[in-house]
């Protein structure tokens, strides 16, 4: 067994925030597991990611988001989303919504909205920790939406590549 010296556990003290007793383990923690604190997210833009033109919105839907393919409720509370464009006529977008509906309300309607815009649903995948999962396609640009179902409320994740028609409204 290897002994510390009065220095080591000096330094140890020093660069251990934790054990600092002013800490607060109270603080609200925003994330999309269970458990999440339920405060009202704030509305900001943040940079886009390298690539693509397009904001990173909290609290609202990003400029120009193509929000008539997902059947969002007034219900539902945006929590990120974003859209941006990328070289090919193509736009990533990404979408995080909490909602109190259940996992088969939510999945129909979404199903239903995409199927209607021209996308074909693939085989439902089996994610870990998911209550659903799908991915939909039409020609190149594929969707997956996400289903967590935390016991209260739903976290509804989408993501993908569209293209310019579809963005357009088209």
């Amino acid at each position: 067994m290897r002994k510390v010296g009065v220095t080591g556990i000096a330094a140890l003290i020093l660069l251990s925030p934790a054990c600092d007793a002013d800490s607060n383990t109270d603080a609200p923690v925003r994330d999309a597991v269970p458990n999440q604190s339920t405060t009202t997210a704030t509305t900001e833009s943040v940079p886009s990611p390298p690539g693509g033109e397009g904001q990173i919105e909290v609290g609202e839907l990003a400029a120009d988001f193509p929000a008539e393919l997902f059947p969002i409720t007034a219900a539902d509370e945006v929590l990120l989303s974003s859209f941006s464009a990328t070289d090919d006529n193509e736009y990533r977008l990404s979408l995080n919504i909490r909602s109190s509906a259940s996992v088969d309300e939510i999945f129909n309607s979404y199903e239903e909205a995409l199927e209607a815009a021209g996308f074909s649903a693939s085989a439902d995948a089996t994610v870990e920790g998911m209550a659903a999962q799908a991915t939909f396609a039409k020609g190149e640009q594929v969707l997956t939406v996400g289903i967590l179902d935390d016991g209260k409320d739903r976290i509804i994740t989408v993501g993908g590549t569209i293209d310019g028609a579809v963005a357009g409204g088209e």
